[in-house]
């Protein structure tokens, strides 16, 4: 690591480990499209495909009701699947927002099988944000998404976001587009979206991740490039300490980007705390590693490294030096009344 940024990493190193980490869930590793651009098809995790049991679920609810002490918002991964394929997506759900920790949920979903749920049902819950991935014009959904769905997709985002209009807009709503260059701006579908969404709301994609070589560039949208492989990586990740992954089986892992075996630090059914498991030695190796230069193969040709300090620093900027040094403070304080 160069030696003018060690105290600055230490810092922020101190200050993510220290933080109640972002929770994730994982529902199911199953997907229902077959995405050209995306390494679902590749089944690189090498995982089983399935989804998270009850028991799994009560397990994680009782651990992450004893790590928060305030209600945070959960978010459901689809690191590698779409939770719409999850048979019990909407009671999952449900059973998530009666729980006292449970501020609000976010998930991100192509939304071709949203029609299987009760729409209106869903809208009851505490949504905090809604993600979807679309492809516009039919014959680029069938030959990007691999499956021949459009119109009923397309149907479920526009009941969706009209569902989330007749409740004030509660949930934020947001699209990722996977199309071909020229766009035709003017086309009728996307008009459609538009008024639905909000421009703002909407963008297109145009630098890819090739999943460390496996994606080509005839796998995604046309006209498009990928995103830039960084070769200096001597500060550790922030995919490190941004988001506390429980996967399907219980596993815990790091990194929001990547499902892989070298970023498993426990499982929660070995742990009655999930403060313990984030400081554990199998986190802190991993860490440990990354500052000897020892970096995971997945991590060295992947293209969505960011240093922790630079995350560290764009979270000071979210406010004045003195509300964050209260807010440290705050948190310190807190966690020794708990005693965590």
């Amino acid at each position: 690591m160069i030696q003018g940024s060690k105290s600055r990493y230490a810092f922020a190193k101190g200050f993510f480990l220290d933080r109640i980490a972002p929770i994730g869930l994982e529902f199911t590793n199953q997907c229902s499209g077959r995405c050209t651009f995306c390494w679902y098809r590749h089944n690189t995790d090498g995982r089983s495909k399935g989804a998270m049991g009850k028991e799994t679920l009560n397990r994680a609810i009782k651990l992450i009701d004893e790590y928060n002490k305030e209600p945070t918002i959960i978010s459901i991964l689809t690191s590698h699947g779409d939770i719409t394929m999850c048979n019990k997506f909407g009671a999952y759900l449900a059973l998530l927002a009666s729980q006292r920790f449970c501020k609000g949920i976010s998930f991100f979903t192509n939304a071709i099988l949203l029609n299987r749920f009760d729409l209106g049902k869903l809208m009851k819950l505490p949504l905090h944000q809604v993600h979807f991935s679309f492809t516009v014009f039919e014959e680029q959904f069938k030959r990007l998404r691999g499956v021949d769905a459009y119109h009923q997709t397309l149907a479920n985002i526009l009941e969706f976001a009209r569902l989330n209009k007749q409740r004030w807009n509660r949930a934020v709503l947001s699209m990722l587009l996977a199309n071909d260059k020229p766009f035709d701006y003017q086309d009728a579908d996307y008009r459609k979206l538009l008024s639905a969404l909000g421009k703002k709301n909407i963008a297109i994609i145009e630098e890819w991740d090739d999943f460390n070589g496996l994606i080509t560039v005839n796998d995604i949208p046309r006209g498009h490039g990928f995103k830039p492989n960084i070769q200096d990586k001597k500060v550790p990740c922030y995919g490190l300490f941004r988001k506390m992954k429980i996967l399907k089986d219980g596993e815990v892992a790091v990194c929001a980007v990547r499902v892989n075996p070298a970023f498993i630090i426990g499982n929660i059914f070995d742990y009655y705390s999930l403060r313990i498991l984030w400081n554990g030695e199998a986190h802190r190796e991993l860490i440990a590693d990354w500052e000897r230069g020892k970096l995971p193969e997945i991590c060295k040709t992947c293209t969505h490294y960011h240093p922790v300090t630079k995350s560290y620093d764009s979270y000071n900027r979210q406010g004045t030096f003195f509300n964050r040094v209260m807010a440290d403070l705050k948190l310190r304080i807190k966690r020794r009344h708990y005693g965590r």
